[in-house]
């Protein structure tokens, strides 16, 4: 996926794999990730009561509990 900006979407990076039922997946780390690229975007474009950063957070906090969850699974 392209556009005449030249920009490629930031999920065109991350890593696919293939599952064993055929169907593509991403990593639980890359999905944090995402999560984390996407907070710091919203960051990037505040609003000056504060609701921005309140989506941030709350994207934020949803990659530390898939971060738990990757963690509790290898365990």
């Amino acid at each position: 996926m392209n556009d005449d900006s030249g920009i490629q979407p930031v999920c065109t990076r991350l890593p696919l794999a293939m599952g064993d039922d055929g169907q593509p997946y991403l990593a639980a780390d890359a999905v944090s990730t995402l999560f984390r690229a996407m907070a710091e975007v919203i960051r990037g474009h505040r609003n000056e009561d504060g609701e921005i950063d309140i989506v941030a957070h709350i994207l934020e906090m949803e990659a530390d509990a898939l971060d738990c969850r990757a963690i509790e699974h290898t365990l």
